[in-house]
């Protein structure tokens, strides 16, 4: 078991342990649209580097407003070496309460109902990085590819907090 870093008082970090106390990840600036499109792409901006052979609390949230018709669609995709990665993910719309709960991992296609209005997607979970280096990013499309716009708004958000 690998141990919390722990410090006493006047210790100094090391520039290890600095990288291990960041969190790694990205907010949205700006909104990003999608029309016509079921097909999952890569967010502009919602991506987190990570370092090899570590252990991750990821969490993060994805505001994305679509029409009933189009819905919402997404996934957590890897470029490194991820060995293991659980997320959970909540959802209720604005002024609504039908909750969305799914579980799954790299690539499963979480959906999200459209509402016609923002609706929030939270997303928490682990992930455990072996010898490659990579980065965690959301892809994204409609649902239901229907002309009408789907968005993924600013303020959304992924982070990576290293455990161990």
């Amino acid at each position: 078991m690998t141990a919390l870093i722990t410090f006493s008082p006047g210790d100094d970090p090391t520039a290890a342990q600095w990288q291990t106390l960041r969190s790694i990840g990205a907010v949205k600036t700006a909104n990003e649209n999608r029309i016509s499109t079921s097909t999952m792409a890569d967010d502009a901006a919602l991506r987190a580097d990570y370092n090899t052979n570590a252990t991750y609390r990821m969490s993060g949230l994805i505001i994305h407003n679509s029409s009933t018709a189009a819905d919402f669609k997404f996934q957590i995709a890897d470029t490194g070496s991820v060995t293991l990665a659980k997320f959970s993910v909540l959802g209720v719309a604005v002024g609504g309460s039908t909750e969305i709960k799914q579980e799954g991992g790299i690539g499963f296609g979480f959906t999200g109902e459209g509402a016609g209005a923002d609706r929030s997607l939270w997303i928490t979970g682990v992930v455990i990085v072996g010898g490659t280096p990579g980065a965690l990013k959301i892809q994204w499309a409609q649902n239901t590819s229907t002309a009408s716009t789907t968005s993924v708004q600013a303020a959304s958000f992924l982070i990576l907090d290293q455990v161990a």
